[in-house]
């Protein structure tokens, strides 16, 4: 990190309901209008952690407010941060359950061309599910692959959730936070 962070526990926000000024007319423009504010943020401010656990957060929060009751889809989000000295770099992100692109938000120290978290960056993945149906429970299960490890999320307690750091690498994998409820899961990831 460029700057020593505020102390800041990952999750502890999740309780909180932010109420949108914008009006939300689908689900693209909740990703768009959080990008848009992710891409200025840098570990150079003090407050990184905790704005990045905040926009996390609001993602979710978004998504509830827009999609409930009949029309629910759960979603998945999550962030990691390259506490190393290294460029990790994004190989790939496979939806492998869910019905949705990932999406991804990165801060300001994401080279977008050649898919590197810079040291110090942070990068958000989101995606959501088809609405359940009797046929389909709408899951989410996202593969992340990257030159330092490889992680499986699901928007569920599952043991198929973990981050396996590759052979002869030497950073570590923390995650600090996994929340799950009933519609959504949130995780960020501390590489170091």
């Amino acid at each position: 990190m460029k700057t020593k962070q505020t102390k800041h526990v990952f999750g502890l926000i999740n309780c909180e309901d932010f109420i949108s000024d914008n009006i939300i007319e689908d689900e693209i423009q909740i990703v768009e209008d959080c990008f848009e504010r992710v891409k200025f943020l840098n570990s150079e401010h003090s407050t990184f952690f905790s704005s990045l656990d905040e926009e996390a957060w609001g993602l979710i929060n978004s998504w509830r407010q827009f999609f409930f009751g009949i029309k629910s889809k759960h979603c998945l989000v999550a962030g990691f941060i390259n506490g190393t000295g290294h460029d990790i770099q994004v190989k790939s992100t496979i939806l492998l359950e869910g019905g949705s692109p990932c999406c991804h938000i990165p801060s300001r120290d994401y080279d977008e061309l050649n898919n590197l978290l810079k040291p110090g960056g942070a990068i958000i993945f989101f995606s959501w599910g088809v609405p359940p149906s009797l046929n389909n429970e709408g899951r989410i299960h996202l593969f992340i692959e990257t030159n330092a490890f490889t992680c499986n999320l699901l928007d569920r307690n599952s043991p198929l959730t973990s981050i396996d750091v590759l052979p002869g690498c030497e950073q570590k994998c923390i995650f600090v936070e996994k929340s799950i409820s009933d519609w959504w899961a949130k995780y960020w990831v501390l590489v170091k």
